[in-house]
């Protein structure tokens, strides 16, 4: 009987084994090689889709640019499984285009990301499988925007990364595979950004962080909750002209600042307390038009870290 069920065992051992092999043969079968296309791509009709879709009967990667610019149409057909642009991928002023779902099988762009100036556009849904962008990713005047969750999938950017001036956009929780920005991030004019939860995991800033700026302040943002992790801003730290903003609470864990430290307009700013762990400075000082800041707060700050140098 043990002479039994000791073969039965390696019997039985052998089948998992066999089937195991043939589970890897078979998905080996079903995998298909990405087939490089060498050119770019302008999309402006259905005929140009028409002609990206014929492209590559099965997954693709182009190794130009692709544009998809003032296209008269509510959503963009599938531009099959185009999985990789080597180039830059430009979405811009579409103005009825509501939604990006033809970009559905798209996990890679080689340099930069810019989503800009699509009046109509609802969501990022269409991304919900990107997973790297090499260079910039620019999200910027997009007036129907309320979400970016569909970069869920995003880990890793290449450079520097840019919202701005988005109406209706009130969460940024699509960024929080972001472990670092490698240059700048600026974020601007997004009125409907009451903080900046969706950062969780960002934990360096490789050049400067600005909060407000060229393009004007966060109307609503009340505080910075959403930046928890970060530790380290190589360059320039600007929080400006964001009018709601009460406290810097979300940046405890900063510890150092490259270059400057500039706190300018914000008119309803009271409190420090949140830059008590900010261990140094490498360039200036520049606290102004902070109506409600308490100057003796400032200059405590800056004696401190001064002598810390």
């Amino acid at each position: 009987m043990q002479v039994i069920c000791g073969g039965y065992r390696t019997l039985l051992r052998w089948l998992v084994v066999w089937a195991c092999l043939w589970a890897a043969v078979q998905a080996g079968a079903e995998q298909r090689d990405i087939v490089p296309v060498d050119t770019s791509c302008v999309i402006s009709s259905s005929a140009d889709i028409a002609v990206v879709q014929g492209l590559a009967p099965g997954p693709f990667r182009l190794r130009g640019d692709l544009t998809i610019r003032q296209l008269e149409l509510p959503f963009l057909p599938s531009l099959g499984e185009l999985v990789e642009v080597e180039g830059h991928v430009s979405i811009s002023r579409n103005s009825g285009l509501r939604d990006i779902e033809g970009l559905a099988a798209l996990e890679c762009v080689g340099k930069g990301l810019y989503i800009t100036v699509n009046e109509a556009l609802l969501h990022l849904e269409g991304l919900r499988n990107l997973r790297q962008v090499d260079g910039a990713l620019m999200i910027r005047q997009n007036q129907a925007l309320a979400n970016i969750n569909g970069l869920r999938e995003l880990g890793s950017i290449g450079s520097s990364l840019n919202i701005e001036s988005n109406a209706v956009l009130d969460s940024l929780a699509g960024l929080r595979g972001l472990v670092e920005v490698p240059e700048h991030l600026v974020i601007g004019d997004n009125p409907g950004l009451s903080n900046l939860a969706g950062l969780d995991n960002l934990v360096r800033v490789g050049r400067s962080l600005w909060v407000g700026g060229s393009v004007g302040g966060n109307d609503g943002l009340f505080n910075l909750v959403g930046l928890g992790q970060l530790k380290i801003v190589e360059g320039r730290l600007y929080i400006g002209e964001n009018r709601a903003l009460a406290e810097l609470t979300g940046l405890a864990g900063l510890s150092g600042i490259g270059e400057n430290l500039v706190v300018l307009d914000n008119g309803n700013l009271r409190d420090l307390s949140a830059l008590d762990g900010l261990k140094g400075v490498g360039g200036e000082f520049v606290f102004a038009d902070n109506p409600l800041l308490d100057s003796l707060l400032v200059q405590a700050l800056i004696e401190r870290l001064k002598g810390s140098q």
